[in-house]
């Protein structure tokens, strides 16, 4: 099984949990995939681009399942690629990376809806650092 961790807003594949979960997963013979969802610029970041990158990523991924892990908008991201990727099963459509599990650290699933507001891309990228 293909393991997929997606970090969360102004966070990346740095991160303490995504290190955690790399060195830990790695301790036992585990391959923890884990995109920048900010590449290829944080300032110009979209859930449809980061949703694209992760089926990317799967789509160049050996044939198997795959577990997708997100900590907050990465929750918000995995939870739109297992539901795409569960409508083109559905559809009869050839899916090599079919995703079989979904985990969820305090999901953002309303992120859309309600967004960051206020913050300029100065205060966005000082508040990241």
């Amino acid at each position: 099984m293909h393991l997929i961790y997606l970090h969360g807003f102004a966070s990346s594949p740095k991160s303490s949990k995504a290190v955690f979960l790399r060195e830990r997963l790695a301790a036992i013979g585990v391959r923890l995939h884990c995109p920048d969802l900010n590449q290829p610029e944080f300032a110009t970041m979209t859930t449809t681009r980061m949703i694209e990158q992760v089926e990317s990523l799967m789509d160049k991924l050996t044939p198997g399942p795959v577990a997708l892990l997100g900590s907050s908008l990465g929750a918000f991201v995995a939870a739109h690629v297992a539901e795409r990727n569960r409508e083109r099963q559905a559809s009869g459509a050839e899916v090599r990376t079919p995703v079989e599990r979904l985990v969820m650290l305090a999901p953002a699933l309303d992120f859309g809806r309600r967004g960051m507001t206020g913050l300029s891309v100065a205060e966005l990228e000082a508040w990241r650092e």
